[in-house]
């Protein structure tokens, strides 16, 4: 059988204290991106990155943490995620986003033969 790859996109906005936000990606047990709290001091730096050749049966975890315990919206800016999950036309198969609203941390599962099937 043909075995079909897919792109992950992290597209995260982050609140006026980017020091307090962290996140990692974990498909198939495999660490495909780790910035713990402290990675980031702009609070303008807009985080769109893209992790290609991720399998069709890839089950993925993404986690994103804030040690302020408050999220990254609305008290200290306008902060927000999106994790979409891409074909090899860049066409959207899947899309997981979040208003910034989670307190202490929040994780997303997923895998990506699900939002294949979805359709």
């Amino acid at each position: 059988p043909t075995l079909f790859f897919y792109s992950i996109m992290v597209d995260i906005d982050l609140d006026s204290f980017p020091l307090e936000t962290g996140w990692n990606l974990t498909c198939d047990g495999d660490l495909m991106a780790d910035f713990p709290p402290r990675s980031y001091i702009d609070p303008t730096e807009e985080i769109l990155l893209v992790y290609d050749d991720v399998n069709y049966y890839a089950e993925c975890l993404f986690v994103i943490v804030d040690t302020a315990e408050d999220g990254i919206c609305c008290s200290n800016g306008l902060g927000s995620y999106n994790i979409t999950i891409l074909d090899d036309a860049n066409y959207t198969l899947l899309a997981i986003g979040n208003d910034g609203q989670f307190g202490a941390g929040k994780q997303e599962y997923f895998r990506v033969e699900d939002s294949i099937l979805t359709l």
